[in-house]
């Protein structure tokens, strides 16, 4: 699955059914490092990806201000469609990061 965004940088990976191991892995358990199994190194590795992708974002953006402020021959348009581009892409990290930290409080405080 991807999340549309400016610059496509959320790909997250479509978890099928016959993917979910059969027996449920441990939060905090080690990580699954055999191919075609769903668990802590498949979400880590997306989760890698997409703070990669808000970071290439970032410097995209630095580079292109920096470039235009030497006086580079650039668009305006293009230095401020970069700016934008990471400016959302970091939104969306943090919404998620909150999202994310607010469904594990809810875990912790359900009974059991």
């Amino acid at each position: 699955m991807q999340i549309n965004g400016p610059t496509g940088l959320f790909n997250i990976p479509s978890l099928a059914p016959t993917q979910a191991p059969a027996v449920a892995e441990p939060l905090m358990g080690p990580a699954s490092s055999t191919p075609g199994t769903s668990g802590p190194s498949q979400f880590g590795d997306a989760l890698k990806t997409a703070i990669s992708g808000v970071n290439d974002a970032q410097l995209k953006a630095m580079d292109t201000s920096a470039r235009f402020a030497a006086g580079e021959p650039m668009d305006v348009h293009q230095v401020m469609i970069s700016a934008q581009e990471a400016s959302i892409a970091l939104s969306m990290a943090v919404q998620v990061r909150n999202k994310v930290t607010e469904s594990y409080q809810e875990l912790m405080h359900m009974a059991v």
